[in-house]
């Protein structure tokens, strides 16, 4: 009997730990670089980097996220996006 009840509270501080974490904020960055070449034109060299932030709460959930890239004598690319 000792050990169910053992058992049952571990599950349950288990599954409010899992609800803790799941409201904490995450956020991630992504470094990358590409060379990119074809038959027809000279490789071009394009570093990026995109970032990730998202917050979760009992009845919310929202995201950001955007990345930028930078082509080799050609300028820039950025792209973004946010969800409620």
């Amino acid at each position: 009997m000792n050990r169910a009840i053992a058992l049952v509270s571990m599950l349950l501080l288990a599954t409010a730990a899992q609800e803790l974490l799941a409201q904490t904020p995450r956020w991630e960055i992504d470094l990358n670089a590409s060379r990119i070449q074809f038959d027809t034109a000279s490789a071009v060299n394009a570093p990026s980097a995109a970032g990730l932030l998202e917050w979760r709460r009992p009845s919310l959930f929202g995201r950001l996220s955007g990345s930028v890239t930078g082509f080799e004598n050609a300028g820039w690319s950025t792209q973004g996006r946010g969800d409620l």
